[in-house]
């Protein structure tokens, strides 16, 4: 049985294209419905497993993996004057601005109260400190008790997204909030505020171990997977032009790996890619031997904004030109760490039963940021 730690994604499998954790179907990237699977496609080695013949025309849009706070609840308002007061209707109306904390004191907040409890898996702020303010994120059940769950600062001068993942165990809650701990003066700012729940986190590899694999048959180039569509740098891109791997720590550059071969393609064949991470050791498999690997101990960055994708490259038409069958996100479970046979994987039809939940790691330091 899989643990119940790990997120599986598995696409397409029998005609089944769901994501397991969130329960989400994708989609064809005009929003159509996804055609039939292709006739006489089946990979020989999975026997009855079926494929996607995406062409060089065709790619597949994932859900949405996270939530705007105005969709959740209406945040309540500190007193602590009309920056406050602009962030809230931010908040509410996903404008952009900010709550500017100069001329606040030591205890100031934002509350988010929401309509019904949810868990905070991820945070994400933008900040600007260039006065070192520091502030408590705490969560309260009644509204009036707050608990600290982490301190956030002193923060760097300069605007910065910067993501937090939050402790094991820290349940449903209805309030949460920014707290002041300090005496800023002129240049403190908080904005865009974004959060992400449990089941929106199956693409957020961030440091964990992972493994995604998949079948191919080429007929060409073309991208197999990314992380998050129309953004110049997600977190992952696999398969880029047919070979290449790249991966990103602070979305503004391939901080982690850049171009990293994947042992070349064969065309008009089926073949089992791997590409698996183990504490910070990566490597890559072609039908399962490894042709490549490297170390980071970077955090990989979480998806924000556009949806994963499966057959095309973010921002780039760069379309997968072939069959693709089984494509697996393992967040959690380094499944390979030496050669393996591809020929006798397994991949059980009852696991699209049994959508697993994703666990987040305890709490530690900040992740890391993006500019």
């Amino acid at each position: 049985m899989m643990d119940s730690r790990y997120t599986t994604m598995l696409l397409p499998l029998n005609g089944n294209m769901r994501d397991l954790a969130s329960g989400y179907d994708w989609k064809m990237d005009t929003g159509a419905s996804l055609p039939s699977f292709a006739s006489g496609a089946n990979c020989p080695i999975l026997g009855n497993k079926v494929a996607m013949d995406l062409d060089g025309t065709k790619s597949i849009m994932g859900p949405r993996m996270w939530t705007p706070i105005a969709e959740l609840g209406m945040p309540d308002l500190s007193s602590s004057g009309v920056y406050v007061n602009n962030l809230i209707n931010a908040l509410n109306d996903a404008t952009d601005t900010a709550w500017h904390t100069n001329s606040s004191i030591p205890g100031a907040y934002v509350r988010m109260s929401f309509p019904n409890p949810i868990e905070i898996a991820l945070l994400c702020i933008q900040t600007s400190g260039a006065t070192n303010s520091i502030y408590n994120f705490c969560y309260s059940d009644d509204g009036y008790n707050f608990v600290p769950i982490r301190t956030i600062g002193p923060l760097n001068s300069g605007w910065h997204n910067n993501f937090f993942e939050m402790p094991v165990g820290l349940g449903r809650h209805k309030h949460y909030r920014f707290e002041l701990t300090n005496t800023p003066g002129d240049g403190g700012w908080i904005s865009e505020i974004k959060i992400k729940q449990p089941h929106e986190m199956a693409f957020d590899v961030l440091d964990h171990d992972f493994t995604l694999d998949w079948w191919e048959y080429r007929r060409g180039g073309g991208t197999v997977f990314l992380t998050e569509n129309n953004v110049s740098f997600p977190g992952m891109l696999f398969g880029y032009g047919g070979d290449s791997l790249y991966m990103t720590s602070d979305r503004s550059s391939w901080s982690i790996v850049n171009r990293c071969s994947m042992g070349g393609y064969t065309s008009n064949t089926w073949t089992h890619r791997a590409v698996c991470r183990r504490g910070a050791h990566f490597e890559i498999y072609k039908q399962g031997r490894k042709v490549n690997y490297w170390d980071s101990s970077y955090k990989l960055a979480p998806v924000w904004s556009g949806p994963p994708a499966i057959g095309r490259s973010g921002t780039d038409s760069n379309i997968f030109n072939g069959l693709l069958s089984n494509v697996r996100l393992t967040n959690g479970l380094c499944r390979w760490t030496s050669d393996f046979n591809p020929s006798l994987i397994s991949y059980e039809d009852s696991v699209l039963q049994h959508p697993v939940i994703y666990t987040p790691r305890s709490i530690g330091a900040p992740m890391g940021r993006w500019s």
